[in-house]
């Protein structure tokens, strides 16, 4: 996966999670970095890391709960063992990336990449 497609997809996702916000409706696009969760956990982390690139960094911003709540957090409830270390070395030098983790829920999140969150995030939010 190039620049190129991992900017599409996260274009994709902002536009979705948009329209959603003022429409309620989903489109075609909404399930496309869920998918790739699934299929390809680093790609999908890359794309993540791209969103948090475009958005506001501030809790309160919707967009900035969704992709914590969202594709974050199912990224580490899901193939959490396969990307933490990934996790761990980007968020050593990225602040952004240690705020989006403080709005992470365990849920069921394996006990020992929790461990590796807690210690990340910069906060709970």
């Amino acid at each position: 996966m190039d620049r190129e497609e991992i900017q599409k997809i996260a274009e994709n996702w902002i536009n979705c999670h948009n329209e959603y916000e003022a429409t309620g409706n989903l489109s075609a696009n909404a399930y496309e970095l869920d998918e790739l969760i699934y299929k390809s956990p680093q790609k999908a982390l890359k794309v993540i890391l791209e969103i948090l690139v475009t958005i506001p960094k501030k809790s309160e911003s919707s967009l900035f709960q969704a992709l914590a709540a969202g594709p974050t957090e199912v990224l580490l409830v899901y193939k959490g063992g396969e990307v933490i270390e990934q996790i761990e070395h980007e968020a050593k030098c990225n602040a952004d990336l240690r705020l989006l983790l403080g709005g992470v829920w365990q849920s069921s999140i394996q006990p020992e990449v929790w461990q590796c969150i807690l210690k990340l995030r910069s906060q709970s939010w």
